[in-house]
Order: structure tokens, then C-alpha cells, then sequence
């Protein structure tokens, strides 16, 4: 029961961390705009809609897949404890999501203590 939530725990952990790190910016503050200038603003945005539109979907497209400074392999590695292969086989789902998402390899593994896990993700 421990060893349980100790695993859930730390998949809870480890999706909120990367769901964090998909956070997407706050948009910009443009109430302080004067009229004049939204209208301007407005005007030359409708000439070129379906230019803007065209590059927002390739730079869209192109931020999904761009995987510049990702490691090869995305390693999560679980505590074991009296059943390694239990919990890899338990597991397996959640790697084969993470691969999906992640559009990049996932390498599960188990470590002899929470420490050894640790250090092998360093």
C-alpha cells in the first residue's frame, strides 16, 4: 500500500512538472493602445489576414515539432522495491503516452532506492 503511493505520488509529481513546463506566455497588456492607433492597427492586420494567418499555423506547426535542446531519450525511472517488473509493466501505458506526446523516445527504468533513481536521471 505504501510502495503504491509512493509511486502515484511520484507520477503526480512528475506530470505536474511537465505540465508546468508547457505553460504558454501571458498575452501582452494592450488596453493603454489609443483608438487611433488600434484602428491603424486594424486596418493594416485585415489587408494581410491570410498571410498572418498562413505563418501563426506553420509557426504553430513548427513549435510542435521542434525539439531543439530535448535530450535523444526521455528517461523516467521508478522506485522498484520487491517488484520491478511489476511496476514497469504498470508503467508501460504511461511510457507509451509520453512517447506519443513527447514526440521523442521514453525510457522507463527502476532503481534498487529512490536515491539510485535519482542520480541516474541526473
Amino acid at each position: 500500500m505504501r510502495r503504491t503511493v509512493h509511486s502515484l505520488a511520484s507520477l503526480l509529481l512528475l506530470l505536474a512538472l511537465l505540465a508546468s513546463a508547457c505553460v504558454a506566455p501571458a498575452p501582452a497588456d494592450t488596453t493603454n493602445v489609443s483608438s487611433a492607433a488600434a484602428t491603424t492597427t486594424t486596418e493594416t492586420v485585415s489587408d494581410t489576414a491570410t498571410v498572418s494567418d498562413t505563418t501563426a499555423m506553420a509557426d504553430t506547426t513548427t513549435a510542435a515539432t521542434n525539439h531543439e535542446g530535448w535530450p535523444a531519450v526521455f528517461r523516467v525511472g521508478f522506485f522498484g522495491g520487491d517488484d520491478a517488473d511489476e511496476v514497469m509493466n504498470s508503467n508501460e501505458p504511461f511510457r507509451l503516452y509520453m512517447e506519443e506526446k513527447l514526440g521523442i523516445p521514453v525510457e522507463l527504468f527502476t532503481g534498487t532506492s529512490y536515491t539510485a533513481v535519482i542520480e541516474a536521471m541526473r
